[in-house]
């Protein structure tokens, strides 16, 4: 197996947009007042949190902040047991609306890392209910290799 080169401006660009998804999503997550209520009724984290999954509880003890006690495996598993990948869909929304096209376009098809990104983000799209999520939020569901892609 031969290591895949990144092709110039490459680790430029997936450091812009990762900073801006991670800038986005922390935003949603810790500074939006509704987001912990929101999480509790989209996922199922309350029951998750009956069960005995582990040698730990699902929160750290006498923690009051309900987000900042839950440990990692009872957050990631809420948030694959709904019909949306909220969380990555948020950080991908805005990150994909700053990047150069050009850039993105150009890195698709000569980077195949970020074309496997893209089209694993779509695969997931794609089995997400997009039923439940309208009106959730307020952008239509993307072709992210198809838009990235184009010439």
């Amino acid at each position: 197996m031969t290591k895949a080169t990144a092709p110039r401006g490459a680790e430029e660009a997936l450091a812009e947009l990762s900073e801006l998804a991670n800038t986005t999503y922390r935003a949603l997550v810790w500074e939006t007042h509704a987001f912990p209520g929101f999480f509790r009724w989209f996922t199922p984290i309350d029951e998750l949190s009956l069960l005995a999954l582990g040698s730990r509880p699902s929160r750290r003890p006498g923690g009051d902040n309900f987000l900042r006690s839950l440990r990692a495996i009872p957050w990631v598993f809420a948030w694959t047991q709904n019909p949306l990948p909220a969380a990555g869909l948020v950080r991908l929304r805005d990150s994909a609306r700053i990047g150069d096209l050009r850039t993105l376009r150009r890195l698709y098809r000569t980077f195949p890392f970020f074309r496997s990104l893209l089209e694993n983000l779509e695969m997931t799209l794609a089995k997400s209910s997009w039923r439940s999520r309208a009106g959730t939020w307020s952008w239509s569901r993307p072709t992210l290799s198809r838009s990235v892609s184009s010439r």
